[in-house]
Formats: structure tokens, sequence, C-alpha cells
């Protein structure tokens, strides 16, 4: 599984756009690696608040987001976002308005739901499409491969 994270009203295209766009091409990367019933992604809202269940909708839709059960646009309980946002240290500020500042992040995580690597710069679609086909060699009982997620994850 994938997560990242992303709000509606994000004006930096760098940002929550870049990062849209991006789990939608690694979608379709994965399906076209013929991973697409094994692999979840997962597109998580920092403002629970505004992004409504309608709002995420037209957002994905402007951005290439096809939801179905392989990727899903998200929004935590606003009550206990910050339990979560402090669980996986995301990197997200409010002020009174809400988000003010954030990061681009990308959680991958085992089917046992173990953290297994954090990027923070969201490289090339290619780069983590293969970050996931790692993950699910290893986790079909390649344990060689244990040593390349350790050695990707002090780059």
């Amino acid at each position: 599984m994938a997560i990242s994270f992303i709000y509606t009203r994000c004006t930096n295209p760098n940002k929550c756009a870049r990062v849209s766009h991006t789990m939608a091409g690694l979608r379709a990367e994965a399906e076209k690696a013929g991973l697409a019933g094994k692999v979840r992604l997962l597109l998580v809202s920092y403002d629970p608040e505004f992004d409504t269940p309608a709002i995420l909708k037209d957002y994905g839709a402007k951005h290439g987001v096809r939801c179905d059960d392989s990727l899903m646009l998200l929004r935590p309980d606003p009550t206990q976002k910050m339990k979560l946002f402090d669980h996986l240290d995301v990197a997200v500020n409010f002020n009174s308005s809400g988000v003010n500042i954030h990061g681009i992040q990308l959680y991958l995580f085992d089917k046992q739901g173990r953290l297994a690597r954090i990027d923070r710069t969201l490289k090339r679609i290619g780069q983590t499409c293969n970050q996931l086909q790692i993950i699910l060699q290893f986790l079909c009982g390649g344990h060689a491969f244990v040593r390349v997620l350790r050695n990707q994850a002090d780059t």
C-alpha cells in the first residue's frame, strides 16, 4: 500500500497537483506491470474539514485520479487527523485558516501494515513503481530483497 497526502485548495502546482498526477501515473504503471490487484494507492486529505467527498471527487476528476479499489481519495475524521499525521510524522502545519505549509511524502507499507519506506520527494513514477515491485517480491518470499530495500532507504 502506498499513501500520500494532498488538499484541494493547494495552490502550488509542484505539490498536491504533482502528487495527484504522480499517483494517477503510478496506478497506470502498476496496471501495466500487472500489479493492479496487488497494490493499493491512497491519497489522503490534509484538510478534511474542507475536502468533502464531493470536493474530492471533483478534484480527482480534474487531476486524472480515477478512483476505485486500487486508488482512493480519502479524508480522515477531522477530530482524529492530527493523531494520524503525528503517528506518521507527516510534514504539515496549520494556521487559523487551515493548511499553511506542507511537504511531499509517500509512505509504502507491506501487506502486514508495516512501514517499509518513506519517500519525501516523490521521484519519478518509474522509481516508485520499482520500489513497490521490490516490496511485492519481498512479500512473495524473496528475502534477498530486504537488503535492497534497506540500501534504497539510505539514499
